[in-house]
Parts: structure tokens; sequence; C-alpha cells
């Protein structure tokens, strides 16, 4: 049995990955976290992250006795930067108040 790819990169929005099973019997899924994982048909759909941390997980393909796993590392959202706030009309008109 071969699956391809063996492993997965995702952003923190997430998505939908397309993979093959190439086997001449039949073969089942199982992930690791089906919070943010699922298969769906020959999609892996990864849900986004809203951690900041990275997370990983992974699909097992099994066919009768054959094992085979599809690595999947997600990244974290982006903290965001904070902003001084206000606008150019907070500023006067006049040099010398900046």
């Amino acid at each position: 049995m071969d699956v391809s790819p063996s492993n997965i990169s995702a952003t923190a929005e997430g998505g939908k990955f397309t993979f093959t099973v190439n086997s001449n019997t039949q073969y089942t899924f199982t992930c690791s976290d089906n919070s943010w994982i699922s298969v769906d048909g020959n999609l892996i759909v990864i849900g986004a992250n809203t951690s900041t941390s990275q997370r990983q997980g992974n699909v097992t393909v099994r066919a009768a006795e054959l094992v085979r796993v599809i690595e999947i590392t997600q990244a974290g959202k982006k903290e965001e930067t904070p902003s001084a706030g206000g606008s150019i009309e907070d500023f006067t008109e006049n040099e010398e108040d900046w």
C-alpha cells in the first residue's frame, strides 16, 4: 500500500489537502484529533487553528496488517501586533504641539 503525501504542512487558516492511497485491498482512516482533522473522500480537511501555538496530528491509513501515517503540522495563528491607536485627526495643526 502506498500513501502520498506522507507529510502535510498547513497554515493557521487550515484547508483541504488531496492525498492518494494505492492499495489492492480495503483500507480505513483514523484521525488523531477529530476536532480539527477529518477525511472527506480523497481530501484531508484541516480546521483553522485559533491558537498561537503550532499543533501536530496525523491520519492513519490501515489496510489489513499494513499501516501508513500522514503526519500533519499546522502553524499557529499570528499574534496581532497592537497599534498605537488614534488617527491623524487626533494631532493638532500646530507643529509645536506634536
